[in-house]
């Protein structure tokens, strides 16, 4: 590791990391389909972002404003890797110091600036499993949706009431429509003429 200022150059060329980028279900289909493409703005101006650490790259979903719907575990070859600190370079910057990634300092993130860079491994949806695509990963869904509508009525009943718990209306508490007790009325017997 060579000190150059704010910036260490790291030579990695050959190695790969397994890191993972979470995004959208819709961004998803489309990286299976045409690849990665870099972004407009981040740390490191545009670039595809990734994270050594699942949790990390869900938490930078939208830079912490949302919930992605997929994390993909990918191979990215990083070549020649700069270490800068978060906004500080560009990818021009970078490939024109000769160049081929950027880790920011202190936080787990990486950023590439080419899509051939990165092998896709896995889809997976968040807190599910990993499936080789997106179409293995929607085909065993809808074979789990199948195989829960062929189960027994009375099955699928207990399932229900385990996990779905019937919820209130969103409404005030005073206008929360309850139940009132309704005393039976208890029939009487009929009084007999008494022989005094």
């Amino acid at each position: 590791v060579a000190q150059v200022g704010y910036l260490a150059q790291l030579d990695l060329a050959g190695m790969a990391l397994k890191l993972y980028h979470a995004t959208s279900e819709y961004a998803a289909d489309r990286i299976e389909q045409e690849g990665f493409r870099c972004g407009t703005h981040g740390f490191a101006g545009g670039a595809i972002y990734f994270s050594q650490n699942p949790d990390g790259a869900c938490r930078k979903y939208r830079n912490g404003r949302g919930n992605p719907d997929i994390l993909i575990e990918c191979v990215v070859r990083l070549g020649r890797m700069l270490e800068a600190a978060k906004n500080t370079v560009r990818g021009e910057d970078v490939r024109h110091r000769g160049f081929d990634s950027v880790k920011i300092s202190g936080l787990d993130v990486y950023a590439v600036f080419e899509a051939w860079r990165v092998n896709i491994v896995t889809f997976r949806r968040i807190g599910g499993f990993a499936f080789p695509s997106m179409r293995a990963l929607r085909f065993e869904e809808q074979r789990q949706k199948d195989q829960e509508q062929r189960l027994p009525l009375h099955f699928q009943q207990q399932r229900v009431q385990q996990y779905h718990r019937p919820q209130l209306e969103a409404r005030p508490l005073l206008q929360r429509v309850v139940p009132q007790h309704v005393p039976q009325r208890v029939p009487q017997r009929e009084k007999r003429p008494s022989h005094e």
